[in-house]
């Protein structure tokens, strides 16, 4: 499935956004956006990959990229309201983008995060 948008950050994270919009009874909607946030691991100058010992530790769990997956979603939406609320959860999470995402620390924010989440024993910080 590809992403209906994509946004690229100045620090180098992707964000792809794919619809998995479902009607769940009658002209009720489950509006559920995948958004997929991408750090490609190997390409230098995008942000501050200088630590070298800890992008290391990255990317022997990750490989070439990390890949973050979140949901947005809605429940009970009409079917004339689905576009709109599509729409609205994308802006509201591309606010949240322009007030930390695009930081320059925060690709290594999401791979410390990811690392935890692996019960890495993380060394670097």
């Amino acid at each position: 499935m590809k992403p209906f948008r994509q946004e690229k950050l100045p620090n180098g994270l992707q964000i792809k956004f794919f619809d998995e919009t479902n009607r769940y009874f009658g002209d009720y909607h489950r509006v559920c956006l995948r958004v997929v946030m991408t750090f490609d691991l190997e390409v230098p100058g995008t942000a501050d990959l200088s630590d070298a010992p800890f992008w290391n530790e990255v990317r022997s769990s990750f490989g070439q990229t990390l890949d973050v997956t979140k949901r947005l979603e809605r429940m009970g939406v009409p079917g004339a309201a689905v576009k709109q609320t599509v729409s609205d959860l994308i802006d509201d999470f591309l606010k949240a983008a322009d007030e930390y995402m695009s930081r320059p620390d925060y690709p290594r924010r999401l791979a410390q995060g990811e690392l935890v989440r692996l019960n890495k024993n993380l060394r670097f910080y």
